[in-house]
C-alpha cells in the first residue's frame, strides 16, 4: 500500500523536466538536421505529404506531430508516477531514487514501445535522442523518488501480540509493515484478534482521534509508529 496521488504530485514535477527537455531536444535536432530531414521527406514520404510541399511537412512535423508526442509522453508518464505511488512496497530498490530508477526505465520501454520518444528523420538524430533519453530517465527516476519523499511519511504498524492482534488500516491488514502516505492525510484504522484490545500507542507524526476505540482514525503529519496495544484475559 502507498500513496498514488503522493506518486502522482511526485509526477507533475519531475515529469515537466522529463517531458519538456526531451521535446526540447527533438526540436532542436529537427532544426540542425533540418535539410536532410526535407530530402528525405521527399525521397520516403511523397504519398504522405502528397498535398503540400516538403517543407509544408516538416513543419506539421514541428507544429503538430512532435506537441502530440509530448503530450502523449506526459499523459503516460502521470500514470506511471500513479503506479510507482500505489505500488511503492513492491518495485525494486532500497532507496527512494533506485524504485524511482525502476519505474522510469519501464516507462521508457513504454514510450519506445508507444514511439513517442523519437520524434526524428535522421538515424543520428534518432542516435542522439534515445542517448538523452537514457539520461534523462536517471534524472528523472531521481527526481520522481525524491518529491514523493517529500510529499509522503512512513508509519510503521505494530502489535503487541502480532499473531492474534492485527492492525487493519482501510480495510488492509498492515500488521509488522511500513507504508507511506500522504502528509496530513486522515486514515482509519480498527484493532481485531483473539486478545482483547486497550489502546492505540502513536509516536513520531502520527496521532489517533480515540487511543481507547478500537476502531479509530489516525493522521500521518510525519513518519511514525501505531501500534495496537493488547492484553491476555486472566
Amino acid at each position: 500500500m502507498g500513496s498514488a496521488l503522493g506518486g502522482l504530485k511526485a509526477g507533475v514535477i519531475a515529469g515537466i523536466f522529463f517531458v519538456g527537455l526531451l521535446g526540447l531536444v527533438n526540436l532542436v535536432l529537427l532544426y540542425i538536421f533540418k535539410q536532410d530531414a526535407i530530402k528525405l521527406i521527399e525521397q520516403n514520404y511523397s504519398e504522405q505529404c502528397a498535398t503540400i510541399t516538403a517543407e509544408g511537412c516538416f513543419l506539421s512535423v514541428v507544429e503538430v506531430y512532435l506537441p502530440v508526442n509530448i503530450f502523449v509522453n506526459y499523459m503516460v508518464l502521470l500514470v506511471f508516477s500513479s503506479i510507482y505511488g500505489r505500488l511503492f512496497e513492491y518495485i525494486p530498490g532500497r532507496s527512494y531514487s533506485a524504485k524511482g530508477f525502476s519505474i522510469a526505465l519501464v516507462l521508457l520501454l513504454t514510450l519506445r514501445f508507444l514511439g513517442s520518444v523519437v520524434t526524428q528523420f535522421t538515424f543520428l538524430g534518432r542516435v542522439i535522442v534515445l542517448a538523452s533519453a537514457l539520461v534523462l530517465t536517471v534524472v528523472f527516476g531521481i527526481m520522481l523518488g525524491r518529491f514523493y519523499r517529500r510529499y509522503t511519511r512512513i508509519v510503521e504498524f505494530q502489535s503487541t501480540h502480532p499473531e492474534e492482534l492485527r492492525v487493519i488500516v482501510d480495510g488492509r491488514d498492515v500488521t509488522g509493515k511500513k507504508l507511506t502516505f500522504p502528509v496530513h492525510s486522515i486514515h482509519k484504522a480498527r484493532a481485531e484478534g483473539n486478545v482483547p484490545f486497550r489502546s492505540w500507542a502513536a509516536t513520531g507524526g502520527v496521532s489517533v482521534e480515540d487511543q481507547k476505540s478500537f476502531e479509530t482514525e489516525f493522521e500521518v503529519s510525519g513518519d511514525g509508529v501505531l501500534r495496537a496495544n493488547g492484553r491476555h484475559e486472566t
